[in-house]
């Protein structure tokens, strides 16, 4: 099974106030935390929407596809639909928002051994939905009818009975939203 990874990197990143991605943490950006561990997979290809060229310069250099959203005010449904389409040969793609530094290689595999032709496959926190999510091809369709904020979450509940989730550790899915949740996070994971 051919399946793409899409990298959503096109928020505005109100409440961080800055762009959390770029933002240095533990040494490297948020962003190249997450990369890092998504070249540790064996994904046909990692295409990263984004709207911002230092992001898209940092995906070029490291050899993945970058997909310029020219119409982020349009809500993260704009970058779904960009990333779908840049996949749009994958047999699957996975989704996964760039803000998630402790994402792990070994969840992103499993995601993708679980992947069949017919099932969302959702990361889980006590049987609630997070990210990352695995979309079959026959799903792709779907994604034209997303707008504003709606994204994967929304296609998945949607087809509840069509999605098998898959448990994970909640700090490893944990996103970064604020500078506060950034502290947090430290603080949670022993810095």
């Amino acid at each position: 099974m051919k399946i793409d990874l899409v990298i959503l990197a096109a928020g505005y990143a109100r409440r961080f106030q800055g762009n959390k991605l770029l933002h240095v943490w533990q040494g490297k950006p948020i962003l190249a935390h997450v990369m890092d561990t998504c070249q540790q997979v064996d994904f046909h290809a990692i295409h990263v929407v984004s709207q911002y060229e230092e992001v898209l310069a940092l995906a070029h250099t490291r050899g993945m596809h970058a997909v310029k959203n020219d119409h982020p005010q349009k809500g993260m449904s704009s970058s779904l639909q960009l990333g779908q389409k840049a996949a749009k040969d994958a047999d699957a793609i996975v989704f996964l928002t760039g803000d998630m530094p402790k994402i792990k290689a070994e969840t992103l595999q499993k995601l993708c051994h679980m992947a069949d032709a017919q099932h969302i496959i959702c990361a889980a926190v006590h049987g609630a939905i997070r990210n990352p999510m695995l979309f079959p091809s026959c799903w792709f369709s779907e994604f034209d009818s997303l707008v504003h904020e709606e994204g994967g979450k929304t296609i998945a509940m949607r087809h509840q009975e069509a999605c098998i989730l898959m448990e994970v550790n909640e700090a490893e899915v944990q996103d970064i939203d604020t500078r506060e949740d950034l502290q947090q996070f430290d603080n949670a994971i022993g810095g």
